[in-house]
Order: structure tokens, then sequence, then C-alpha cells
């Protein structure tokens, strides 16, 4: 999937095109899993839901990384004070047991393994009909 120029510089509340709609087929069929009204994917914070996040810098309880399966150090990003932003989010969903495994073996990573949740990756596995 490419991403335009215009795509990568929006500001919160202006994603358009095939990252939005990415975003909302995920967390859409999260959701049907959970109680109308108990969650959101949106750009703002609300401490009233579960909120679920694929960047960094939006709040939420849970994250899942929007960087596929490829490991680009997307996990590795710190705050300016050194930490982890990772260890922000209560869960953190990866694709696979080796992510967590890394992660977990990562020193400054704070989060506990009941906390890292393996996956999949919900794009290629509608792709390959849950063959994987």
């Amino acid at each position: 999937m490419e991403v335009t120029p215009h795509e990568k510089h929006q500001l919160p509340g202006q994603e358009e095109g095939q990252l939005r709609r990415s975003r909302e087929a995920i967390f859409g069929a999260i959701g049907r899993h959970l109680p109308a009204g108990s969650f959101s994917y949106r750009h703002r914070h609300n401490p009233d839901l579960l909120n679920m996040s694929m960047f960094f810098g939006r709040g939420g309880d849970v994250f899942m990384s929007h960087s596929g399966v490829a490991d680009k150090n997307y996990m590795y990003r710190r705050h300016e004070d050194g930490r982890f932003m990772i260890n922000d989010y209560a869960t953190l969903f990866v694709p696979g047991p080796w992510l967590k495994d890394v992660l977990l073996a990562t020193p400054g990573v704070e989060l506990e393994a009941r906390q890292i949740v393996p996956v999949g990756w919900p794009r290629l596995d509608t792709l390959l009909g849950g063959k994987a």
C-alpha cells in the first residue's frame, strides 16, 4: 500500500485514503466483538472508552502497529526522555510471537508478556483467508 505525500503530512482528523480505510476495517472488525459504544479508534483519547491506536502520540489503551509484518523498528520509537513509546499502552498487538519475544527481551520495555498479544496481521490474514 502506497501512502501519498498528502496522507503522510496531514493533521489529526484529516486522514484520507487507503490508510484511513485500513484503520477503519481493522478496528471495525475488532469492535464488532465489543459492546456498542465502548471503544474508539479516533484521533483523540477518550478516558471513558477503550481507545485503540495505530499511531504513537494519539493516546490509547491498545496499540497496533500500522507498519505491517516487517521489523522496521517502529516499536522502538522513544520519547524525548528515552522511554519507549510502547510503554504508554496497556496492550500491544503484534503480528506474531517472534516480535513479542524480541520486545520482552529488550531492556527498557516495561510491558509484561500478558500485555503483548500476537494477533497475526489482519490485512494479510484477510487476503489469505485465514490460511497463513
